[in-house]
């Protein structure tokens, strides 16, 4: 029993395989048994963001005795683990045939992820698809500097990586109660704002940023 790929260490006792250094190649390996043909002509296998999912997508050009594939992800390229999620294959077939599958229980916090399919036929011999990888955040989030804090009778907001459009700058108290809200026009990739607090009383405060896509809240003072 044999891999065609290199940096790939071979169990042939178990006929499993597992990457030394992370693959970053786009082609289909294989572990092969000269008495079990591989069951698949993979043709395609890629992952793409969907809204908050993941939608999974192959397509196999042939199958021969082809049982299943179960779906596989790591946060690291190197390490992978069954996401419980598997998609019955056709057994036999000599078209073009697609599939596709989605992911929704991944980390959402991750950057990256990865993603590969293991092919399995229905005599438990199996091949493993190329890695698909998705880039999940790229975003840079939005910085908030209020300067000075604490202040007087006013201070500044300044705002860096925040989305253009209208933002909502709000005040509140401790509990919760608004006492201060106001819209802008946000343009610039760096921009001050200038607010007017003398209506405030000595205390602490919440100010919130409410942009297109996120939310940041900072602790003020007024002395």
């Amino acid at each position: 029993w044999s891999c065609a790929c290199a940096s790939t260490t071979v169990n042939a006792t178990n006929r499993t395989f597992a990457p030394t250094t992370p693959y970053t190649s786009f082609s289909i390996f294989t572990g092969t048994d000269i008495n079990a043909p591989l069951p698949v002509e993979l043709i395609s296998f890629t992952a793409s963001k969907q809204d908050k999912d993941i939608l999974l997508h192959w397509q196999t050009a042939s199958e021969k005795n082809s049982e299943r594939f179960d779906i596989e992800r790591s946060y690291n390229g190197v390490d992978f683990e069954y996401t419980g999620k598997s998609v019955s294959a056709a057994d036999i077939s000599n078209t073009l045939r697609s599939y596709t599958a989605i992911d929704e229980e991944y980390a959402h916090t991750a950057t990256v992820v990865y993603y590969r399919l293991k092919i399995v036929d229905y005599d438990g011999y199996f091949e493993y698809s190329t890695i698909a990888a998705v880039t999940i955040n790229t975003t840079k989030q939005t910085a908030a500097t209020v300067h000075p804090n604490p202040f007087g009778n006013s201070t500044t907001l300044t705002l860096q990586n925040a989305v253009s459009g209208s933002i909502e700058i709000a005040i509140m108290d401790l509990s919760g109660n608004q006492l201060y809200s106001q819209n802008y026009d946000h343009k610039n990739p760096e921009e001050e704002i200038k607010i007017d607090t003398g209506f405030l009383k000595s205390g602490t405060y919440m100010l919130r940023v409410v942009t297109a896509q996120e939310s940041v809240i900072k602790k003020i003072v007024r002395y």
